[in-house]
């Protein structure tokens, strides 16, 4: 763009940068400001966020289908290893107090 404003009158980065449609605080209004509309930005932008929208969704069901699966091996193996707990080694469940007590001083 600083070639162009360098070999020619037009200053290309007004065109580029300023809205097309402003609002007019005297008039209360919008007006046309005669910039250019940059229609392919505009496409690219709602194709990019429809993409980004359906990633999201098949993000969130694979998701939801890997969790699933993980929790289903887990509850798997804590069934299967329910057969090898030997219940003897929960008797008794809380245990005496054998310790001393050491009443301490503050």
């Amino acid at each position: 763009m600083h070639f162009i404003n360098l070999i020619s009158d037009y200053n290309i980065t007004t065109s580029l940068v300023q809205a097309s449609v402003a609002w007019s605080e005297e008039l209360n209004t919008f007006y046309s400001t005669g910039q250019v509309i940059n229609l392919p930005s505009i496409v690219i932008t709602i194709l990019i966020t429809i993409v980004l929208i359906i990633g999201i969704r098949e993000t969130v069901i694979i998701n939801l289908i890997f969790v699933v699966i993980k929790v289903i091996i887990l509850l798997i193996f804590i069934f299967t290893c329910c057969v090898h707990v030997d219940r003897k080694n929960y008797q008794p469940f809380f245990p005496s107090n054998a310790g001393i007590f050491i009443r301490s001083k503050i």
